[in-house]
């Protein structure tokens, strides 16, 4: 991995860019792992998996209080995919992107008032018909896989692999040692293909993935010592099975103390 951060490159302005390569050591030989060529579809087998990243963000203020950031990725890499056509085992391209940011608005006269809008894109492929992180039906794959997961929400957080998000946030510190947020957001998939989440319906024809609130309070009365009560409903849509649409709910409970 490979960053360059260039400081106030221009009007104050923060560029950052970043090269990113995993290489999969694994053995095709190995047993477990689906070799390439002619055979029937085996599930439960996986191939290797090598990708390659590129990207680039930008951030820095747009007014005295008004702050912005955004951010591109390219995935590349090879990823094997049971091709239909030719009932077929083979490695294909992978080609993907992710793409991001949000605005900031911060008033410290207002209770340290934030509030905060971001989007977030992730590609994705209608043809992952069975496996979400692994090849798909007809040669080149678009889902973005990423390396590493990212809590998105409190309940609902699912692999930024074609995947849309949009949340609104606000946060004030009503006194000095407590800090209250609330979050609302909603989450769609670009394509009818797969997300990471297995509780979606395969055949659904439905975009919408629900939308979810979340509120979170954290107290610090002493500098070494914080807590954090974090709460959240999430409230499943269209593309999750009749019989799997009923709210959920999560709360978390966080204590730090440092010494």
């Amino acid at each position: 991995m490979l960053e360059l951060h260039f400081p106030e490159l221009f009007l104050r302005q923060d560029l950052l860019v970043a090269v990113l390569a995993q290489q999969d050591l694994r053995s095709q030989d190995q047993p477990g792992i689906q070799p390439e060529g002619p055979a029937p579809e085996v599930g439960g087998r996986g191939g290797l998996l090598s990708t390659e990243y590129l990207g680039l963000s930008l951030r820095g203020p747009l007014s005295g209080s008004l702050y912005y950031d955004v951010f591109a990725y390219l995935g590349t890499g090879r990823t094997l995919s049971y091709i239909e056509a030719t009932s077929t085992y083979s490695y294909e391209w992978l080609v993907s992107a992710l793409t991001g940011g949000g605005l900031r608005y911060f008033r410290e006269q207002w209770l340290n008032s934030r509030a905060e809008l971001r989007f977030l894109l992730a590609t994705g492929d209608t043809d992952y018909t069975v496996q979400f992180t692994e090849g798909n039906r007809d040669g080149l794959a678009a889902t973005f896989v990423p390396i590493t997961p990212a809590e998105l929400a409190l309940v609902f957080s699912p692999k930024a692999g074609n995947l849309a998000l949009l949340s609104l946030s606000y946060s004030i510190k009503p006194i000095e040692i407590l800090q209250t947020g609330l979050t609302a957001a909603v989450f769609v998939r670009p394509t009818l293909g797969l997300i990471s989440d297995s509780q979606v319906d395969k055949i659904s024809d439905s975009r919408y993935l629900g939308s979810e609130i979340d509120a979170k309070a954290k107290l610090r009365p002493w500098s070494d010592l914080g807590m954090a009560l974090s709460l959240g409903i999430f409230l499943p849509g269209g593309a999750f099975p009749a019989g799997e649409r009923d709210s959920r709910f999560r709360g978390k409970l966080e204590i730090s103390l440092s010494f």
